[in-house]
């Protein structure tokens, strides 16, 4: 009798700690719906997340890939029903950009690291409560004072050269730095083009093909030293001419320059991401430079004009 009671009670705790566990879930567990939402919001109106969205933009463009920027772009526009939470699915986003489900995971992560969105598993309200799309709600962020230090650009002032804010230096174009032993030489040649209001003296300062390529997207000759300094230091490291890849480099510009135009990029942040789009252009090329030999000998052995 005193086994049969003590079997009861092993069964009795197993049935109560099970009871247990079960309730535990469901208060831990988010359901697609409508209160879920309505208690994740973070802002009352839509207003409040444009403005936290341009914020995100202005902190966090330098660190953004253009997949990611695309990414928060689709989850601001689908985040109005209730400002600041996104609940489209991952499947859906990717086929709304035309990239890979996967990337766009990895474009949420880098968001969710940022600090700016956090990522909520949900169920389905009915049923066997599957797993749901998850939540994604935007965090709010605070303002960031203003950095008032000029920003200095990769290209140097050649010497003796007067104070002019406008002074575009871009002779050299095998190398950013120009080493002291070559500086003599190319002194008098830089000192030609120090006034930015030469055309003629402009356009020969720059490699050749680069001004008719990024002359229509800068809005002055300060601009456009500006985007040529970006080019300069992102290729930076590489053995690449701008003047041997002006096509892939206007390529890169033209693209940002409508992002920028479509507020994806703040104008605050325009050199930095033209330095990180140029490098990764410029690393991109080197790599298949590189292993374009193997690959003409890999076709090569394919069509049996070498031996194997």
């Amino acid at each position: 009798m005193v086994c049969q009671i003590k079997s009861t009670d092993r069964c009795f705790f197993a049935y109560l700690k099970g009871i247990t566990h079960m309730t535990n879930n469901l208060v831990d567990t988010l359901l697609n719906t409508e209160e879920t939402y309505r208690n994740l919001q973070p802002f009352h109106t839509v207003a409040e997340l444009n403005a936290n969205t341009t914020e995100i933009r202005a902190q966090y463009a330098d660190q953004m890939t253009p997949a990611t920027y695309d990414v928060l772009d689709v989850l601001h526009r689908w985040a109005c029903k209730y400002p600041g939470v996104c609940f489209l699915g991952k499947t859906k986003i990717a086929a709304i950009l035309g990239i890979t489900r996967r990337t766009v995971i990895r474009a949420c992560n880098a968001l969710e690291s940022f600090g700016v969105i956090v990522q909520h598993e949900t169920k389905r309200k009915g049923g066997d409560r599957r797993q749901s799309t998850n939540a994604i709600v935007f965090v709010k962020l605070a303002p960031v004072t203003p950095d008032v230090t000029p920003e200095c650009h990769a290209l140097y002032t050649p010497a003796n050269s007067p104070i002019n804010t406008n002074t575009l230096n871009t002779n050299d174009t095998e190398a950013q730095v120009i080493h002291k032993d070559e500086y003599a030489a190319k002194k008098d040649e830089n000192q030609d083009a120090v006034n930015p209001n030469d055309k003629a003296h402009l356009k020969a300062s720059l490699p050749d093909g680069w001004y008719k390529q990024a002359s229509g997207y800068a809005q002055d000759y300060a601009d456009l030293y500006g985007i040529t300094g970006a080019l300069f230091k992102g290729k930076h490291g590489t053995d690449l001419r701008v003047e041997d890849h002006v096509e892939e480099f206007g390529e890169v510009l033209r693209k940002s320059w409508v992002s920028l135009k479509q507020g994806k990029i703040e104008r605050s942040k325009w050199y930095a991401y033209l330095y990180t789009a140029f490098k990764r252009t410029a690393v991109a090329i080197q790599r298949q430079q590189r292993h374009a030999p193997m690959q003409r000998r890999i076709e090569a052995v394919l069509l049996g004009e070498l031996p194997f």
